[in-house]
């Protein structure tokens, strides 16, 4: 008997515990890749396990997004169904937040994802006017984390496009002349499920 014919002898059970477990050691990531590899069957179970919480994170740089878009556009791919908050974190220009903010209408659209996670954003109001884009009516949920070098008007314009938002979330402090940010996001058409603000004027804290 061949070790392929072996493997579709195996139980499902004893599939998933083999995958939990690798979810499990030192270096799951790796371990779960090689579990992706041994047959077809076993790809559903790592992937699912990889993408535990469901997060994919890029870097806000045109090589990263095109490889992200590589990846979910290949016939072959098996993470999409998995994903569900994209995550951009790490601080870019503004040609590289501009050509990431231009490619999430073509990501959406490949992964309705409903999370969206941007760590240090650059989104001030002409940059994000100038993306063009639809409402994006599957985001439900917002985090913005981290140095914002941005002004207000960034923000109400990127809220304003997503219609379906239930949570925001914002840590971090501001570059720019500090104004209370629950005193305008408050003021926003939108009803929010949850709300948590925790933001100061960068020279107060960093």
């Amino acid at each position: 008997m061949t070790t392929a014919s072996t493997l579709r002898c195996v139980p499902a059970e004893i599939e998933d515990l083999v995958i939990a477990a690798a979810s499990r050691m030192a270096r799951p990531s790796k371990d779960l890749l090689t579990c992706a590899l041994v047959c077809k069957s076993w790809v559903p179970a790592s992937r699912r396990n990889l993408l535990v919480d469901g997060v994919v994170t890029i870097r806000p740089k045109v090589e990263y997004v095109q490889s992200l878009l590589d990846v979910l556009q290949s016939p072959y791919c098996t993470i999409r169904p998995h994903i569900t908050t994209l995550s951009i974190a790490g601080k870019g220009n503004r040609d590289s937040w501009n050509a990431t903010w231009q490619a999430l209408p073509q990501i959406l659209s490949l992964i309705p994802f409903s999370g969206l996670r941007l760590q240090d954003p650059l989104m001030d109001g002409s940059l994000m006017d100038c993306g063009g884009h639809p409402p994006w009516t599957t985001i439900k949920q917002v985090q913005l984390l981290g140095v914002w070098r941005s002004d207000y008007t960034g923000l109400l314009v990127f809220l304003s496009s997503l219609p379906a938002l239930e949570e925001l979330v914002v840590r971090g402090c501001w570059e720019r002349p500090y104004i209370p940010p629950n005193t305008l996001i408050r003021t926003f058409p939108l009803s929010f499920k949850k709300l948590d603000v925790d933001s100061h004027a960068a020279e107060d804290v960093c």
